[in-house]
């Protein structure tokens, strides 16, 4: 029985005579602060290795559209990967490392379910808010109507732990709201068969469940999508704390302006914008990355937020070919998340064509490809073995205008090794290395 419970189990005329007998009226406060004061925080799960990963599937992954993966992605015992999520982190199939991970979700699977039960729900338990504690259904648990608030009350290390003998669902655009120190790291889901998120769907937490998990088209869950026996099926969805949906930057006469907008977000504290540049002594390598500004987020926002930043301190630096831009996003826990890169051109060394250097490099499944044609002409770009065989083709002698063109470059079929970009333009040739590593 909580605390609640026993407040309001007691007699109404015993409470009178206690308070008539009490001589001085801080024995009531004292009796009332008992009554309501919060349940004790547990113990948080211990994940262990399977902490690294975004998203783990005993039997296959499977990703269509533009879903994005912050951590590891693993399968075991399985080893089915298929599409082209972007993960930044590395990618384990069938390996040691993926099972590890299996076990050890399975140990924190279990520990979830040992756990002493706070209170129980079932059904739809959308339209509540909730304090720390251990949550129980005998059957399923969904967000069919309303938006579920875990208030942790100010203490940053309230744990929420949810059990369910069977499914988790959530229906289309509901929300999962963490509120008053509440952290999607410490809150845990563990189901008894499957958990299905819906389309566009916001949810926070640890997802552990028993089959396998299926997220619907934009669903977004800040956390962890780890199942055991089954597959983890993924549409066009977020594994991140914030949804960077397009990122542009453009040169200005003040200087470069970086434009970038989001769909949601979940506890942002903001974005630090960071820059490298290529310079005309060494156009083949990048400098070192620098902190240039920051810009603050929204915290928690369903709606698109824009955002803008004028790098205007670019003009002032000599000999520079070309300028990076990436952001880094801060949440309010201190997790961090880079942006994808984009490259512009400044000042080219000559009327021959750039080739930059990929990003990111080293690479897991893919990197971005940019070049700069200060003519429009004829172009080939492909990818070679470090013994010289063509293993991809980005542009195939096509007529392309001058100015900056980008080109996704898929590895994800290729092993960990050292591979070579190659540009040629008319009798011009340029080359940059690229590295796979997983």
């Amino acid at each position: 029985m909580n605390t609640h419970q026993a407040f309001r189990s007691i007699d109404l005329r015993t409470w009178k005579r206690a308070a008539g007998m009490a001589a001085k009226a801080g024995i009531i406060a004292a009796l009332l602060l008992t009554a309501s004061a919060p349940a004790q925080s547990p113990p948080s799960i211990a994940l262990r290795s399977a902490a690294t990963f975004g998203v783990l599937a005993g039997v296959s992954v499977t990703s269509t559209g533009a879903t994005v993966i912050e951590g590891d992605l693993g399968v075991s015992p399985g080893s089915s990967i298929s599409g082209s999520p972007i993960v930044s982190g590395s990618i384990h199939a069938g390996d040691g490392i993926a099972a590890q991970a299996q076990l050890d979700a399975t140990t924190a699977y279990d520990d979830a379910a040992s756990r002493s039960v706070t209170a129980s729900l079932s059904g739809n338990i959308g339209g509540q808010t909730l304090l720390r504690g251990v949550y129980k259904s005998g059957s399923s648990m969904e967000l069919s109507s309303g938006d579920l608030t875990l208030d942790a009350q100010g203490d940053s290390s309230a744990v929420f732990i949810f059990l369910m003998a069977s499914t988790l669902t959530t229906s289309t655009t509901c929300q999962l709201l963490l509120v008053n120190g509440a952290k999607a790291s410490n809150v845990f889901w563990q189901v008894g068969t499957s958990a299905v998120l819906g389309s566009t769907a916001l949810f926070s937490g640890t997802i552990l469940a028993a089959t396998s998990i299926t997220m619907t088209t934009g669903a977004l869950l800040d956390g962890r999508a780890l199942a055991r026996g089954g597959s983890v099926t993924m549409d066009a969805n977020t594994i991140l704390p914030v949804e960077l949906v397009s990122l542009r930057a453009s040169l200005e006469t003040r200087g470069v302006r970086l434009l970038w907008r989001t769909a949601t977000e979940k506890n942002n504290y903001g974005f630090e914008i960071e820059r490298s540049v290529e310079t005309m002594g060494a156009p083949s390598a990048t400098q070192a990355w620098e902190r240039i500004g920051f810009q603050a987020g929204n915290g928690t926002s369903s709606i698109p937020c824009s955002y803008e930043f004028l790098d205007a301190g670019i003009l002032s630096m000599r000999d520079v070919l070309a300028a990076s831009y990436r952001l880094r996003q801060i949440d309010r826990d201190g997790t961090q998340t880079f942006s994808p890169v984009v490259v512009v051109q400044l000042a080219p060394l000559s009327a021959s064509p750039v080739l930059h250097v990929p990003h990111p490099n080293p690479c897991n499944t893919g990197a971005t490809v940019s070049i700069f044609l200060a003519e429009k002409g004829n172009v080939t770009l492909t990818v070679h073995s470090i013994q010289g065989a063509e293993i991809l083709r980005l542009c195939n002698g096509d007529y392309l205008e001058a100015g900056t063109h980008s080109y996704s470059c898929d590895l994800s079929a290729m092993p960990s090794d050292i591979f070579f970009v190659r540009l040629v333009q008319g009798e011009t040739t340029r080359h940059q290395k690229l590295v796979v590593f997983r």
